[in-house]
């Protein structure tokens, strides 16, 4: 998927198509549900599409998030929980959560900077965002908790339900934490130079070095 000036690209894979059925205009932010089938996108109104029949799925009681509604939304994002229960859109500092089923919004909170990334958690009250190195786990009763990798590592990629982290030092070896807690790297998890996450956070793809 590829989003620019020119609109919403799909390529599907493994042939590399474009999926024309899908509107150019779809949103200025998207993201995939964790079954990969359907494709939200926010462009004031939350819409949902279904990928194997490219058509628009019946209007239901969905979130509204005026902010979409802008031409330019500069590192915004929309995430889902990995039971697809909340729905997460990070605009700057600012985090909205919504009940997916319904619209409803839950919560609104303000990070101390921009995240570089975020995740709604299963327990549907739980948000995790990564910020200058630290996960900060915040509830909607504004008790925080974070922790901090170890010095001169960077993350290199995060599972999509924020669970673990794979950094690097130096361009060194990637390793693999469970971001929740931040103690010993997981085992089996070093000598990588490269590392990517499946949806679900059971698997990492790697290369050897």
């Amino acid at each position: 998927m590829e989003t620019n000036q020119g609109g919403l690209k799909v390529i599907r894979l493994p042939g590399l198509t474009v999926d024309t059925r899908l509107p150019k205009r779809c949103g200025s932010v998207v993201t995939f549900t964790p079954d990969s089938r359907r494709l939200l996108c926010a462009n004031g109104d939350v819409e949902a599409w279904d990928l194997a029949s490219g058509t628009k799925v019946p209007d239901e009681d969905r979130p509204f998030w005026q902010a979409s509604a802008a031409e330019d939304l500069p590192g915004a994002r929309l995430r889902l929980s990995a039971d697809g229960r909340r729905l997460l859109g990070v605009e700057g500092r600012t985090l909205h959560l919504w009940d997916a089923a319904t619209g409803d919004e839950l919560a609104v909170y303000h990070a101390e900077g921009e995240p570089e990334d975020a995740w709604p958690e299963r327990d549907g009250r739980t948000v995790r965002y990564l910020l200058d190195s630290s996960t900060i786990t915040a509830d909607l009763g504004s008790r925080l908790s974070s922790v901090r990798l170890p010095g001169g590592h960077q993350v290199a990629a995060f599972a999509q339900d924020g669970r673990l982290a794979a950094t690097a030092k130096d361009g060194g070896a990637v390793r693999v934490w469970d971001a929740r807690r931040l103690g010993p790297p997981l085992s089996g998890s070093d000598g990588a130079s490269g590392a990517v996450f499946d949806p679900q956070g059971k698997e990492a793809g790697r290369r050897r070095r």
